[in-house]
């Protein structure tokens, strides 16, 4: 039996919001610690190659190619972290809207005070949720996008690095 008052019960929702919240933030922080590290690496690895390579065309077609593509692959990298960057930021300002609305239509459903047409408020909530929605799933794509350039025009680059200095 479960001799627990409600009191109990509440401290403990309380302290499972309190976990959520203390994990959420540091998702975003990682997210962010994440993305600031590629476009770290692929700017790095652009500098390095560039010094490296001298932007020489080789004489072998193959390694021309291979060069292009790395540093296409790098390029699509950078600015598929600026995208995700400028992505989060937007997804941020949403969801601070979002929260704003949503003490908006609380506070007029409770007569605390009004903040206009109820109905406008609960469609833009509606608005609000989608569009986050899609940015959130739009920031994880593009992190997916940014590792898998950065992969594919790294190991491009330095197998190119590694054949032309033997």
């Amino acid at each position: 039996m479960d001799n627990k008052t409600e009191l109990d019960y509440q401290k403990e929702i309380t302290d499972y919001k309190t976990r959520f919240t203390r994990w959420q933030q540091l998702s975003i922080s990682q997210l962010s610690a994440t993305n600031n590290l590629f476009l770290t690496f692929t700017t790095g690895l652009l500098a390095f190659s560039v010094t490296q390579t001298g932007l020489k065309v080789a004489t072998n077609c193959l390694l021309t190619f291979g060069v292009v593509f790395s540093y296409l692959f790098l390029v699509i990298a950078l600015v598929t972290g600026a995208a995700l960057t400028i992505n989060r930021l937007t997804d941020f300002r949403k969801t601070k809207e979002l929260v704003r609305q949503r003490r908006q239509k609380f506070e007029t459903e409770r007569n605390i005070q009004a903040h206009g047409d109820i109905d406008k408020i609960k469609k833009s909530i509606s608005d609000l949720e989608a569009q986050t929605i899609k940015h959130g799933k739009d920031t994880w794509d593009l992190l997916n996008w940014q590792v898998i350039t950065f992969t594919i025009g790294a190991v491009l680059m330095l197998t190119i690095i590694v054949l032309t200095k033997n």
